[in-house]
């Protein structure tokens, strides 16, 4: 048991630091973009799209495995990828928002630091609450599949099924 909260505990800091590197790494591009002015290249537009997609699978392969492997419940690989590409794509769009953000308006702002610390909180919060909901998301598509999928399981879970009809009410 304890070694089960080390290894999920390890894999959340690791993810933690793996998400916040690259969402600050794509946030820092987006302002040093706007601060380079209009000496573009052929090669930009490649590197922003290697960028996006780079920055998508290591978000999504970070959450897939926290999906996996910290949730109390059995979930496939099948749930956990659909879940986790879902949640890191949402992820992303609030990270290139904010990015955005802070390209265009961040310098002009009236609230000056405090408002990049508001910003920073309200960052934060987006992202947890996204995390929350891909793990709601996929709890719900393993109970779907474990009551009407392909047959792979032989029996749904009682307290899956229990909780369903109480929720149906």
């Amino acid at each position: 048991m304890i070694r089960r909260y080390a290894l999920g505990f390890a894999i959340v800091l690791l993810t933690a630091a793996v998400l916040i590197g690259s969402f600050a790494v794509q946030a820092i591009a987006g302002l040093l973009e706007a601060l380079a002015g209009d000496d573009s290249t052929v090669l930009d537009p490649l590197v922003a799209v290697a960028e996006v997609i780079g920055s998508w699978a290591i978000a999504g392969a970070a959450v897939v495995v926290v999906f996996r492997v910290l949730s109390p419940r059995e979930v496939t690989w099948r749930d956990a990828t659909i879940g986790g590409l879902i949640t890191s794509v949402a992820l992303l769009v609030g990270t290139w928002v904010i990015g955005y953000y802070l390209s265009h308006y961040g310098g002009a702002s009236l609230a000056g630091a405090a408002g990049g610390v508001a910003l920073v909180l309200v960052w934060i919060y987006y992202e947890a609450q996204i995390l929350l909901a891909g793990a709601v998301l996929t709890r719900v598509m393993g109970i779907r599949y474990l009551l009407g999928g392909s047959g792979t399981r032989a029996e749904p879970d009682p307290s899956v099924t229990a909780l369903i009809a109480e929720a149906r009410y």
